[in-house]
């Protein structure tokens, strides 16, 4: 049997027998991650957790555009107008970051078309990737990234603890393609 709760809207959770569902449902914006939305996020991680039944998580994002396209960054210029907000804006979205850094449960994410940004450091945080052909993948270069202080591309909120090895395409097979990012200088 399945049950489905909605988290602010943007983020959707399911249980679905051993299974524990979350979407991020931000389809209009390339399902674009807010603080919002971590909070949501958050407290879907800690039901499914606490819940003997769930053994996996499956995280994924709402549509066939994106998983998750980063920040969003309509919302940057009120939440982080100053390295204060910036500080705040890191520590309340930390709840996220560390529960699912820490799961107990294996962690899927499943990718299709883009994964940039914060959604790519949600996806590396993840115990497994599996994507389709069309999944792409980039951080934006800081210094071009001008509706985001530099502040937000320190390297402790971004969290690269586990290895990219453990992505798969819809294949079967692992992802060896690498693409390549020309960034000017």
């Amino acid at each position: 049997m399945s049950t489905e709760t909605i988290a602010e809207n943007k983020i959707l959770s399911r249980k679905q027998g051993p299974i524990g569902h979350l979407v991020f449902n931000n389809p209009e914006k390339r399902n674009a991650f807010s603080l919002e939305m971590s909070l949501a996020a958050a407290d879907v991680m800690d039901d499914f957790l606490a819940d003997e039944k769930i053994r996996v998580i499956v995280l994924s994002g709402a549509g066939d555009k994106a998983f998750v396209s980063g920040g969003d960054i309509s919302k940057f210029e009120k939440v982080r107008a100053s390295k204060e907000d910036v500080a705040n804006y890191t520590k309340t979205g930390e709840r996220f970051r560390t529960l699912l850094k820490g799961s107990a449960k294996p962690t899927i994410a499943m990718i299709r078309g883009y994964c940039l940004g914060g959604g790519m450091a949600i996806a590396l945080n993840c115990d497994i990737r599996i994507c389709t052909e069309d999944a792409s993948f980039a951080f934006r270069q800081p210094s071009s990234a001008s509706a985001m202080p530099p502040i937000a591309w320190d390297s402790s909120s971004i969290w690269w603890d586990r290895p990219l090895r453990r992505t798969f395409s819809s294949r079967g097979g692992a992802c060896r393609r690498r693409r390549r990012c020309d960034w000017a200088s």
